[in-house]
C-alpha cells in the first residue's frame, strides 16, 4: 500500500503548539506542505518563515473558519487555553464540528488523526487500563476529549465518508521545556501534595510525534486496529465509536515517586517530600503543592492492545528516567 502522505502532499495542522509545531516540522522535511490553523497574526509569521503554511481564523467563533485548501491528512491537536475565555466545548466541540464541515467543501482528506488524551479512562485503582477498557472520564477535560471522539465519529460519518479517522489517546506529554516549573519547586523542596504511589502515564514529546506522523503518513489495515466484540465490556460499548482508537503511552508506567525521584537527580534538586496539600499563593502558575486542588484523571496504568501491531513504529524513550534526563 502506497503512504498516506508524501513529497509533493498537503496537510492542515489545526493546533500547532509543544507536540502539532514538532509534526508541522517533520512533515516539512518530508517535502509535504503544511498548512497550520491559528488564531494568531504574531504566531502566522512566525510559522510563514519557517516555511509553513499558516491560516487565520477562530475554531470557537461561529464562521470563524476562511476557506480551507484541500489536503491529504489532517491533524487535530487543540490544546485548551484557560486564558482565551472559552470553554471547552466551544473549542474542542464547536471548532472540530466547524472545521470537519469546512473540509467537506473540499476533495476529501484521506487521513484525520485526532488527538484525545488517556484522561477519558478515569481511575482504575492501579489497574492496566487498554483500549477495551470503559471510556468513564472523571474531569471536565475527559468528558469532553470523549465527547469529541464520538463527535469525529459522526461528522466524518455525514461529511466525509472516505475519511479515515484515527484517535491517538495521549498519555501526558512531557520533554523540553515541560519540565521547569517541576525542577524549580524540587530545587526549593516545595512538598508534593499526591498520592506517591500512584501510577503517572507519560509519553515524551518525540515519541507522540513520531506516532502522530506514523499515523498521518502510514496505510493502516483498519480491523487490525478495532478491538474484537469479545474484548469490549459491555460498559465500554456504551462509549465506543467505530474509529480505530490507540493508546499512545511509553511503557513501563512509573510511579509520581519514581518520577520525582529521577527527575530530582536529574536537576541535582533534593529527593521529593510528599506532604499534605497546603495552599501556597506566593507566585503564579501551579505549583506541586496545588496538584491536589486539580480534578485527578485517575489511578491506572495505560497499555495498549495495538502498538505491537505497528510494524515501523519505534519509541525512543520507554525508558522514561532515560526520557527525563534528555529533557532537563
Amino acid at each position: 500500500m502506497e503512504p498516506i502522505l508524501q513529497s509533493g502532499g498537503s496537510a492542515l495542522v489545526a493546533g500547532c503548539g509543544y507536540l502539532g509545531r514538532r509534526v508541522a516540522d517533520r512533515l516539512l522535511a518530508r517535502g509535504i506542505t503544511v498548512y497550520t490553523l491559528t488564531r494568531s497574526t504574531e504566531k502566522a509569521d512566525q510559522f510563514r518563515q519557517a516555511g509553513l503554511q499558516p491560516i487565520v481564523g477562530h475554531l470557537e467563533k461561529r464562521h470563524g473558519l476562511p476557506e480551507l485548501p484541500p489536503v491529504d491528512a489532517v491533524l487535530w491537536a487543540v490544546g485548551f487555553d484557560r486564558q482565551a475565555g472559552n470553554s471547552r466545548e466551544s473549542v474542542w466541540l464547536d471548532g472540530l464540528r466547524q472545521l470537519v464541515q469546512s473540509l467537506s467543501r473540499n476533495p476529501p482528506p484521506r487521513r484525520f488523526v485526532y488527538v484525545s488524551s488517556t484522561g477519558v479512562y478515569g481511575d482504575a485503582g492501579g489497574s492496566a487500563v487498554d483500549e477495551s477498557t470503559a471510556a468513564i472520564p472523571t474531569t471536565e477535560s475527559g468528558q469532553v476529549c470523549l465527547k469529541g471522539e464520538q463527535l469525529l465519529s459522526t461528522t466524518l460519518s455525514h461529511h466525509l465518508p472516505q475519511t479515515l479517522g484515527v484517535i491517538l489517546r495521549m498519555a501526558g506529554i512531557f520533554g523540553p521545556g515541560r519540565l521547569l516549573r517541576r525542577v524549580q519547586d524540587l530545587r526549593e523542596g516545595t512538598p508534593i501534595a499526591a498520592a506517591p504511589d500512584d501510577w503517572l502515564n507519560l509519553i515524551h514529546v518525540d515519541d507522540a510525534t513520531s506516532a502522530v506522523e506514523y499515523f498521518l503518513t502510514q496505510p493502516v489495515a483498519v480491523n487490525d486496529l478495532l478491538c474484537q466484540p469479545s474484548e469490549i465490556s459491555s460498559a465500554a460499548t456504551a462509549n465506543t465509536h467505530d474509529l480505530p482508537t490507540i493508546n499512545i503511552a511509553n511503557q513501563p508506567t512509573l510511579t509520581r515517586r519514581q518520577y520525582y525521584s529521577t527527575l530530582a537527580r536529574a536537576c541535582d534538586a533534593p529527593a521529593p517530600v510528599f506532604a499534605s496539600a497546603k495552599a501556597d499563593q506566593s507566585r503564579e502558575g501551579e505549583t506541586l503543592q496545588q496538584e491536589r486542588h486539580r480534578p485527578s484523571s485517575g489511578n491506572k496504568q495505560i497499555t495498549s492492545i495495538f502498538r505491537s501491531r505497528l510494524k515501523g513504529l519505534e519509541f525512543q524513550y520507554d525508558d522514561i528516567q532515560k526520557g527525563i534526563r534528555a529533557s532537563v
